[in-house]
């Protein structure tokens, strides 16, 4: 654990990342595999022929999605990606068909979906420490964000739990920051933000007045260039390492 001289003031709440802070981190390895299963289920449907041409035609909306979501820092959601598959097929579209498909969808990513060793000790220790924790996720689907964390038993310790998808606005974004805050009442200097990734997650939260803390589990070749104008409060290469760093700044 690295350590930065940190401000003065009692830590009340931590705010986690989901994906690289509290489980392994998607690589973007289930695109595909999601895609394929999607295809496949709408072929069994009597609903398409060409598996391989509708796979490839939704990793691409979802391609697309992903680059103008990082433009406009607004979720591009699974369910308009689907829904925008099923148009450009003259597929017939209802809520209840979405609804099956986007399970249908994430199956493969939910299956493979583990929590960091430490994750669920590391929340319990903090509960116990009376510390408001909560979540914000950018990700394309509300519905798989909460059962990722159900299916590893850390639902229970996050309130609130925000994804983009449900929020609108993505990180970096100030405003999905706020939100929790504000649901809190709690000034962003009491706060603590615990992520893998700068730019999206420690540099708002440092702008607001947030202290930060680098999860580098799995490091993210992404933040070397930040490192270099940006310090963390602390960087910690292990969950197990933060219930004790954080009762220092209690």
């Amino acid at each position: 654990m690295r350590e930065r001289e940190h401000r003065p003031g009692p830590v009340q709440g931590v705010i986690f990342d989901l994906w690289g802070t509290l489980v392994y981190r998607d690589h973007g390895q289930y695109e595909e595999p999601n895609a394929r299963r999607l295809s496949a289920w709408l072929r069994q449907q009597g609903l398409i022929q060409d598996e391989e041409r509708v796979s490839r035609l939704l990793q691409e909306i979802r391609r697309e999605g992903l680059r103008w979501a990082e433009e406009h820092h607004r979720e591009y959601t699974v369910e308009r990606a689907i829904g925008e598959l099923f148009a450009s097929l003259n597929l017939p579209s209802s809520d209840s068909l979405l609804f099956q498909a986007v399970r249908i969808f994430f199956a493969p990513e939910l299956q493979g979906s583990r929590p960091y060793p430490h994750a669920r000790e590391t929340l319990e220790a903090l509960s116990r420490m009376d510390l408001r924790l909560g979540l914000i996720s950018n990700a394309t689907s509300d519905w798989l964000v909460h059962r990722v964390l159900e299916q590893g038993g850390l639902d229970r310790y996050l309130d609130p739990i925000i994804s983009s998808a449900a929020f609108g606005w993505r990180k970096p974004h100030l405003e999905i920051f706020h939100h929790v805050l504000n649901t809190w009442k709690i000034l962003p200097s009491q706060v603590v933000m615990v992520g893998d990734t700068l730019d999206f997650d420690l540099v708002p939260a440092r702008a607001l007045g947030m202290r930060t803390i680098l999860v580098a589990v799995e490091p993210d070749p992404k933040n070397d260039f930040s490192l270099a104008s940006f310090s963390p409060d602390a960087v910690v290469t292990s969950l197990s390492e933060i219930p004790p760093l954080l009762r220092q700044w209690l």
